[in-house]
C-alpha cells in the first residue's frame, strides 16, 4: 500500500499500519540476499540449460527420443559411446543410457567408445518404408558438445 506524504489517512489505513509490525533491518537484509540469490539461480539455470546437461539435469532419456521423435526438434541427451562408424564425409557414434541407444552424426572429432558425453542434438528421422510398413529410425544430429568424460583407461568394453 501507497501512502502519501501529509494526505488525510483513512481509518482502514491506520488501522493495518497500526497492527503490522514494521520488519527490522536484518530481516529486510535476509530478505534482500534470499531474493538476490534465488534470481540468480534462475538466470545461470535459464542461461546455462547446456551446463545442466552436463549433469544430467534436463536431459531427455533415449528411449523416450525414439519413441516420440516427432515430438522434439532439440534434445539434451547424456549417456556412453558404445560404437563409432566413419561415413563417407561424416562420423556416427551410439549414444547409450539406462533406457536404450540412438546414433549420432557429428562432423566434430569423435568420442571414444567407453566416454559419457552429454549434447545438444536435432533430434531427425529416416524412414525406411518395407511393404505396408515403416521400419526407419531416429537419429540425431549433434549441434553441441556439452562435455566429454573420458573413459577410465582399462575400463572400456
Amino acid at each position: 500500500m501507497v501512502v502519501l506524504k501529509n494526505a488525510p489517512r483513512s481509518a482502514k489505513e491506520l488501522t493495518i499500519q497500526e497492527t503490522v509490525a514494521p520488519m527490522t533491518a536484518p530481516t529486510t537484509v535476509m530478505i534482500h540476499r534470499l531474493q538476490l540469490g534465488l534470481s540468480a539461480l534462475l538466470l545461470a539455470g535459464l542461461a546455462g540449460c547446456g551446463s545442466l546437461a552436463q549433469l544430467g539435469i534436463g536431459t531427455t532419456p533415449i528411449k523416450r527420443v525414439k519413441q516420440e521423435w516427432h515430438r522434439y526438434s532439440k534434445v539434451y541427451i547424456q549417456g556412453k559411446v558404445v560404437m563409432q562408424v566413419n561415413l563417407v564425409e561424416s562420423w556416427v557414434y551410439k549414444v547409450q543410457d539406462s533406457t536404450g541407444a540412438i546414433w549420432v552424426l557429428t562432423d566434430q572429432p569423435l568420442p571414444r567408445p567407453g566416454d559419457q558425453v552429454s549434447i545438444e542434438a536435432k533430434v531427425q528421422y529416416e524412414p525406411i518404408p518395407l511393404g505396408n510398413q515403416d521400419l526407419g529410425e531416429a537419429y540425431l544430429q549433434e549441434q553441441v558438445r556439452l562435455g566429454t568424460k573420458p573413459a577410465s583407461v582399462g575400463a572400456q568394453e
